[in-house]
């Protein structure tokens, strides 16, 4: 079958909408690395970006609009692909015994979010993996009926509708509902049982390797990713979607240059360590700061003598002790 000329959706994957996702996505591996604080902006930003964009899959799907079958496979790598970095994830915390000193996710403990936010994701993600699932099982089978081929990316040129192709994607959802429901039940069981206590027993030389080995395949996933995004683009010959010329395709270009800029300005001003304060506030923390007169301290040899009970109804107002602070903070009567 011939590959057909596709007019993309730039207004579901335009240039402008997968540099947001790919600057989103490096802010948040840099983040883990340089900047923790950032950590919280980067997450909250990359989950507005896939929330959008789904919805707008979600609406467009129902509404019966002209997307084709690698319009929507190339909005679900945008939606998922970084996500796929669960599937090694948990495979790690199999081999180790699900060992938390050796979870790489732990660190930075500054970047761990709360029970709410990983519920919340993770009914996210379920919703996205269970429409893959759809896409692949009731869609893709037809993909080939129109007369055009259309291609994939799974380390290397595939037809979507391909049966080893689509069960390998198949397969892959399955595993990672499978996943999402394991982390849900372990939060929901954690948040009964009680919050476990920190653990101090790991050496900062594990941390950071545990931390780099994380960054290591966030990078990996996120650049595999993007290849199969630009590459899924180029086989198909999909045109109209390189521009940025709009502002459907500035605003997310400009977010996520923006969160990438703020997570390197933060870089540059924060010292070496995993609170993520700078050496500046730091320095400026440990300061001792000027208390004014009349709220310093009385020193001991300055104190008054104690005041023997009296009747406020027969003492005359001019003879009751009246003490103030000077501004060398000694009380005079």
């Amino acid at each position: 079958m011939a590959t057909c000329i596709i007019e993309g959706n730039a207004d579901m994957y335009g240039l402008g909408i997968r540099l947001g996702f790919y600057l989103n996505w490096f802010a948040g591996i840099l983040a883990n690395v340089v900047a923790v604080s950032e950590i919280e902006t980067s997450r909250y930003a990359f989950s507005c970006f896939i929330t959008a964009t789904f919805v707008a899959l979600i609406v467009q799907t129902a509404q019966a609009a002209a997307l084709t079958v690698v319009d929507i496979y190339v909005v679900l790598l945008l939606c998922f692909g970084y996500f796929y970095f669960l599937v090694p994830t948990f495979f790690w915390r199999l081999l180790t015994g699900f060992d938390a000193a050796l979870d790489p996710t732990r660190w930075p403990s500054g970047s761990r979010a709360g029970t709410l936010h990983h519920v919340v994701h993770s009914l996210l993600l379920l919703a996205v993996a269970a429409f893959q699932l759809w896409f692949w099982i009731t869609v893709t089978p037809s993909a080939d009926k129109g007369g055009c081929t259309y291609y994939g990316f799974l380390f290397a040129r595939f037809d979507i509708a391909n049966v080893t192709f689509r069960s390998v994607n198949i397969a892959f959802q399955a595993l990672i509902i499978l996943i999402c429901l394991a982390i849900l039940g372990g939060h929901v069981l954690g948040t009964r049982r009680g919050k476990r206590e920190t653990d101090t027993s790991t050496s900062p030389s594990r941390k950071a390797l545990l931390r780099s080995s994380h960054a290591i395949l966030l990078l990996a996933v996120a650049a595999i990713v993007t290849t199969a995004t630009e590459m899924t683009i180029a086989w198909n010959g999909i045109t109209g979607v390189t521009g940025l010329d709009s502002a459907g395709q500035l605003i997310p270009f400009l977010i996520g240059l923006g969160v990438l800029g703020r997570v390197l300005y933060v870089a540059v001003r924060v010292s070496g360590g995993e609170d993520g304060v700078s050496s500046a506030t730091a320095a400026a923390d440990n300061q001792q700061k000027p208390v004014h007169a009349l709220y310093m301290p009385i020193p001991a040899a300055a104190q008054p003598p104690p005041m023997l009970p009296v009747d406020p109804w027969t003492m005359p107002m001019a003879q009751a002790p009246y003490y103030y602070s000077g501004s060398d903070g000694r009380q005079r009567s």
